[in-house]
């Protein structure tokens, strides 16, 4: 579940045990924020979206590790 605080995010993910938690920056500015199990459903949310819309955050936790880094266009891109 989205939310559009960081808190609620963050205790989800304190609750269930998830490794990750993700910002999406909105059009209409500010952001939302969702915890993620792990690496796998991170993919599974980036890999489902339109092009345009797969530029997500993953926000750094305290006592966590920061390991996941995602590029997926790169390979794809045009030769510039």
């Amino acid at each position: 579940m989205w939310h559009y605080k960081q808190q609620p995010a963050l205790d989800e993910q304190d609750a269930h045990g998830h490794r990750f938690v993700i910002a999406e920056e909105l059009e209409r500015g500010g952001y939302r924020y969702r915890s993620f199990a792990n690496e796998c459903d991170v993919y599974d949310e980036v890999s489902n979206r339109r092009e345009p819309d797969r530029f997500l955050y993953e926000m750094v936790v305290q006592d966590s590790a920061s390991a996941v880094y995602f590029d997926y266009e790169w390979e794809f891109a045009d030769a510039d």
